[in-house]
């Protein structure tokens, strides 16, 4: 009688260990999860951060060589997905071509002259653009120009943007590959 009362208390000892030990499996099984999602976010954002640099650089790399006189070449972009358009601004041209409705923050910047020309533009509206300078920055003077109505805004297509550059001399005229 004596063995089997202490079989029946080595038994639910037993059980409320068991339970502790897939309580603790269960915490960890959720930390290990949410500790890689987030991992996956991160590499995620940096590769964006990485394609966005790689972008920015080739295009400028691009603009600078297409510059000889006569010269047209045609390129492929591949952008991050967070972003719907690109647009490009010809800074020396009227600001009051652009549509103001559409593209409130690249209109304002090309009124009040801040030194940005391209614009990529998210897919959220709530998120501001991306934008910087093509050109060079010790002269203000930009590597592109656009022909009236002096910008140019491309959607993406897969991730991706196709333009022509037009070697003019001095300067490159950007404009859609069609």
């Amino acid at each position: 009688m004596k063995i089997i009362f202490l079989l029946k208390i080595r038994t639910k000892a037993q059980m409320v260990g068991q339970v502790f030990i897939y309580i603790l499996a269960i915490i960890l099984v959720a930390f290990i999860l949410i500790y890689g999602y987030k991992a996956i976010e991160g590499f995620k954002k940096t590769g964006e951060d990485v394609m966005y640099i790689g972008f920015r650089n080739k295009f400028n790399a691009d603009v600078k060589t297409a510059s000889q006189y006569d010269t047209i070449k045609r390129y492929d972009y591949e952008l991050p997905t967070k972003f719907k358009e690109v647009c490009f601004i010809d800074i020396g041209g009227p600001a009051s071509y652009c549509p103001s409705d559409s593209y409130p923050l690249m209109c304002d910047s090309w009124e009040s002259e801040v030194k940005k020309n391209v614009f990529l533009m998210p897919n959220s509206p709530e998120t501001p653009p991306e934008q910087f300078f093509s050109g060079d920055a010790n002269e203000d003077e930009s590597y592109f120009k656009l022909n009236s109505p002096f910008y140019l805004c491309l959607p993406t297509d897969g991730g991706k943007i196709k333009i022509q550059l037009e070697g003019k001399g001095k300067y490159v005229l950007l404009s859609k590959w069609i």
